[in-house]
């Protein structure tokens, strides 16, 4: 009976502390991809830029 009430503890623990982990992966992940599409907007801009000067 311990065992079982012990277990499902740790599997709640571990449960919380994945979903935890998903969401900072998904921030950074997040984070990146605004990194990305601001450096694509710049390489853009700097290509037209140099085009018609």
């Amino acid at each position: 009976m311990f065992i079982m009430i012990f277990s499902a503890i740790i599997f709640l623990r571990l449960k919380e502390d994945t979903k935890e982990f998903s969401e900072k992966i998904y921030q950074q992940y997040s984070i990146h991809e605004m990194n990305v599409q601001k450096e694509q907007a710049l390489q853009k801009e700097f290509t037209r830029q140099a085009f018609f000067s």
